[in-house]
């Protein structure tokens, strides 16, 4: 574990030498604590100084934390079990169960900094934050400002996930990972383990799910989306020894992140059946897939697979001390199962209606078995198909229902849902990003996300564990693009994650963030530029009474827009402050600062027609500032959230207009989002008064893969209504999708 140590130093020192960026009296930390006092005077470190291990239990992360501070200032302080002056001090305290397991008080005086906390993993993050509050003076001494902090965390899962079977990661990207987790305050590594496109895991029984399962003979090249399939037909692959997962589980237990592993089943794995054919449905051999996508290939259920399955968790279970063992369970196609003649014979001897509660059976049998060996099931969503096994707990994928439906019924529940947590997605402007999966999920996306639902009661809302960000890797090849689509999201995340919801605030987190990003660049961490992340974006809006303002979240920039329709550069008018514009245009803004520009906004603006209000919508939530938005001109901005029923069925949203016009026609017209699925149409209906409804029109779609073209809906005469209702039609492609779009009506004059 020396190298282990040494890891960890060396990214340490990148942390403090940050702090010579930082003025004398800022203090940056994220998350942002409970509470914070900060005080006048500073504890200055020098050769003298000690780190105190006042509970053998503390050692770990005293001796960690000297290691670190050795590294980056040269003075060699030491750990000892001896009270003195000038020391930094570890204490577990019993009587701060208050705190809980992971919270801490560090309080920094000038001749002292004592962290006390009642578990090791609460000392542990006190030195994390002691780490951020470390400076350099222009003389070169190292100090920590005088200050008081109480802090503890929101939620006990904050997780990050790490798919290595559709791109393999190495052992030593697997350690950094790690180390930035830590670094951040999360406390779950979800691992990825097995798929279709490849078998990561050494198992000692079955050799051959690594000499086979682990490679496959080509690589799908372009998007998922494209008509035609092409591959690179270069033999890849890899997969992780069981010593190197040992030292890898032993490296994170270190810094009290627990590593939950991820066996799929029964789906998701041909990888396992191109080893073994005997485990499928057909029996015939199979090659690991090589393209991206669902595999048909599924496990049978005969006894001698679940014998197979019992043998790899076995293993598993020897490798990896997570309460949780992760099974997947998702994306199950049953068309072998239905064309399987034992299968069918199974269900007709267990009495099961469908193969849905052939899969809840599979779930449970497993759920069984782990639970005898004291581990706990956990699954995505669709576990929930069928009946979900009594001590199984739930990621909540499929935005939030199943969330719900599962922390209702009194399970515990991750919250994952996709259009929030899914740093797969692009998170700035698609023409200038890599290619990515789909999606549109931004830095300030992420740090809005509230992970438990307003729909749970304080009695259900304890179900809900907390949150994690995913990272699926069809499109990230390289570690380098891991740590681009990852951060600074999962810095948001970690915010959201352990700081109190009142305490909450973006733009704060931004000028923080802007500092952290100093500490990124010294770990060598490749961050979506914070210019492209959403700092530079200039939000533009307008209020009841006509007036636009523009802001973006550097306060130093500035902003250039145009009401002519022409792009703004550095030569067009300069935002001064909020100005008039209450019939309404086209405004183009960009921002500027230290010679980088954001991306060009444009909004769209009609007349004032403040009197819009919505009356319901069955989706998640309305989007975005909605509410504002629908006062501030004749579009209502609208967001599905990966809609809450079935995508299979329509979804609506009703609208009150204030008063009675002559409607011409009505427009939806979606934004860029790269989704999954494809809206075929959308239908607007008509009322006079909110009771009745006639369909007025609809709006047709063609390819909204990445160019979204819409027609509008123009009704055959004129309606008078003072009530129009939006329906959304769309075909899924066996994938929800968040749809994001803006509703505008034509009003004959």
């Amino acid at each position: 574990m020396n190298i282990g140590k040494l890891r960890l130093a060396a990214i340490t020192v990148c942390v403090i030498v940050s702090g010579c960026q930082m003025e004398r009296n800022t203090i940056s930390i994220i998350p942002q604590p409970v509470s914070m006092r900060p005080g006048q005077d500073m504890f200055v470190l020098m050769r003298k100084t000690t780190i105190l291990s006042a509970d053998k239990n503390t050692r770990n992360e005293a001796s960690q934390l000297a290691d670190s501070l050795n590294a980056a200032t040269g003075l060699h302080l030491r750990t000892t079990d001896l009270n003195s002056d000038y020391q930094i001090r570890l204490f577990l305290v019993d009587s701060m169960t208050f705190l809980g397991n992971e919270g801490y008080q560090l309080n920094a005086a000038s001749n002292a900094v004592e962290i006390r906390a009642f578990k090791p993993a609460g000392a542990f993050y006190g030195c994390q934050t002691l780490l951020q509050l470390l400076s350099k003076t222009s003389e070169g001494k190292w100090q920590i400002p005088c200050v008081e902090i109480e802090d503890y965390p929101r939620f006990r899962w904050r997780g990050m996930h790490l798919d290595v079977c559709r791109h393999f990661m190495p052992a030593g990207f697997v350690k950094k990972y790690i180390d930035l987790l830590a670094m951040h305050k999360m406390n779950t590594f979800h691992w990825h383990l097995t798929d279709d496109q490849g078998w990561r895991i050494e198992i000692k029984k079955y050799p051959k799910l690594t000499e086979i399962g682990a490679w496959r003979d080509g690589t799908q090249i372009g998007h998922n989306s494209a008509a035609k399939k092409k591959y690179d037909n270069v033999h890849y692959g890899g997969f992780y020894t069981q010593e190197q997962i040992r030292e890898i589980v032993a490296y994170a237990k270190a810094r009290h992140i627990n590593i939950v592993p991820e066996i799929e089943m029964p789906g998701h794995c041909q990888a396992a059946v191109a080893a073994y054919p005997e485990l499928g449905c057909t029996g015939k051999s199979v090659g690991v897939m090589q393209g991206w996508g669902v595999s048909e290939n599924i496990y049978n259920v005969r006894e001698e697979t679940f014998q197979f399955i019992e043998d790899v968790l076995t293993e598993v279970m020897g490798l990896f001390d997570s309460p949780f063992i992760h099974v997947g369970g998702d994306e199950v196609p049953k068309t072998q199962w239905k064309q399987d003649a034992y299968a069918q014979a199974k269900m007709k001897e267990l009495g099961l209606k469908n193969e849905e509660e052939l899969q809840s059976w599979f779930i449970h049998r497993i759920d069984t078995f782990l639970t005898k060996h004291n581990r706990r099931l956990i699954g995505w969503d669709e576990i929930l198909e069928g009946g979900l096994a009594p001590g199984a707990a739930v990621m909540s994928w499929r935005g939030e229902v199943g969330g719900i439906e599962a922390a209702k019924a009194g399970h515990d529940v991750v919250m994952t849902p996709g259009n929030y947590t899914y740093f797969d997605h692009y998170q700035a402007d698609p023409k200038t990003e890599p290619m990515a999966i789909g999606g549109f999920t931004t830095l300030e996306k992420v740090y809005h996300y509230e992970p438990v639902p307003a729909a749970l009661d304080a009695d259900k809302a304890k179900h809900i564990l907390g949150a994690q960000g995913q990272i699926w890797t069809e499109y990230i090849a390289a570690p380098q693009q891991v740590e681009y689509m990852a951060y600074p999201r999962a810095v948001a995340l970690a915010e959201v994650l352990w700081t109190p919801k009142d305490k909450k605030d973006y733009a704060d987190f931004i000028q923080r963030l802007q500092i952290h990003s100093k500490r990124l660049d010294r770990l060598n961490v490749n961050y979506c530029p914070l210019d492209k992340a959403g700092f530079l974006t200039p939000k533009i809006r307008r209020r009841k009474d006509g007036f636009v303002s523009i802001s973006c979240f550097v306060p130093s920039a500035q902003i250039y827009y145009t009401l002519d329709g022409s792009e703004p550069t550095a030569k067009s008018k300069q935002y001064a402050g909020s100005f008039p514009l209450p019939d309404g245009g086209t405004i183009q803004a960009v921002a500027v600062s230290d010679d980088k520009a954001g991306p060009v906004v444009k909004a769209n603006f009609g007349p004032c027609k403040k009197d819009w209000k919505i009356l319901a919508a069955d989706s998640t939530q309305p989007g975005e500032d909605a509410a504002n938005a629908i006062d501030d001109n004749p579009e209502t901005w609208w967001q599905t959230e990966y809609l809450e029923k079935s995508p299979a069925h329509p979804h609506t949203l009703d609208i009150d207009l204030g008063k009675t016009y002559k409607l011409k026609g009505a427009t939806y017209t979606p934004r860029p989002s790269g989704g999954n699925g494809t809206i075929k149409e959308c239908e607007f209906y008509a009322s006079p008064d909110g009771k009745t409804w006639m369909l007025a029109g609809k709006g047709l779609f063609e390819d909204i893969k990445r160019n979204l073209v819409e027609h509008p809906a123009v009704f055959e005469k004129p309606i008078e209504a003072r009530y129009l209702r939006f329906v959304s039609i769309r075909e899924i492609n066996g994938n929800p999708w968040a749809s994001v779009g803006e509703i505008g009506i034509i009003i004959e004059k």
